[in-house]
C-alpha cells in the first residue's frame, strides 16, 4: 500500500478534496486484499465499499497518519470476515433461500422499464458530474456510481476536477 500520510492529514483537516484521493490511491489494495478472503467478486465489492465508509467515517479517530495503512488493513480484514460469516449463517439458516435467489437473478426485467431505469441512472450520473456527494454534511459518498451493481472510483467516473 502506498504511502499516504499527506492525504490522511488533509483528509483529517477536512479537506474534502483529499478523500477520493485517499480512496483512489489504496482502493485495489484493499479490494484485493478482501477479494483473496472472500473469494468473490460481488461480496468483495460489498465489502470494500462498507470498508471506506468506515475508514471515511473513522478517520478523526486515526492518531497517527503512519498508522493509516495497518489500520486501513485491520478495518478490511474485519469487513472480510463479518461478510464470510454471514454467509455461512446464511447458508445454515436458509440453504433454499440461496438457490431461489440465484434463480431470481437471471430473470430480466422488461425492455421497456430496463430503458426508463437506464435513463434515470444516465440522467442522474450526468447531473452529477464532477461533482464529489456528500451525505448528512460530512460523508462523502464515493460510491454514487455503484450504478448498475459495479463499484468504481468516482474519479475514473467522472474525472478530476478542474
Amino acid at each position: 500500500m502506498r504511502n499516504c500520510d499527506e492525504l490522511v492529514l488533509r483528509c483529517q483537516a477536512g479537506d474534502r478534496e483529499a478523500f477520493p484521493l485517499l480512496v483512489e490511491a489504496v482502493q485495489a489494495d484493499i479490494y484485493r486484499l478482501i477479494l483473496s478472503r472472500v473469494r468473490d467478486v460481488t461480496d468483495a465489492e460489498d465489502a470494500t465499499q462498507e470498508t471506506f465508509v468506515q475508514i471515511v467515517s473513522s478517520i478523526g479517530s486515526l492518531r497517527d497518519a503512519k498508522a493509516f495503512a495497518g489500520w486501513a488493513i485491520r478495518i478490511a480484514l474485519d469487513k472480510a470476515r463479518r461478510v464470510r460469516r454471514g454467509r455461512a449463517a446464511e447458508r445454515k439458516a436458509a440453504p433454499g433461500v440461496a438457490a431461489r435467489a440465484s434463480a431470481l437473478e437471471g430473470e430480466r426485467m422488461n425492455p421497456v422499464e430496463q430503458a426508463e431505469l437506464s435513463a434515470k441512472v444516465r440522467e442522474a450520473v450526468e447531473q452529477t458530474r464532477g461533482e464529489v456527494l456528500w451525505y448528512l454534511g460530512y460523508f462523502p459518498a464515493y460510491y454514487h456510481s455503484c450504478c448498475g451493481g459495479q463499484t468504481e472510483n468516482a474519479i475514473k467516473v467522472w474525472g478530476r476536477r478542474e
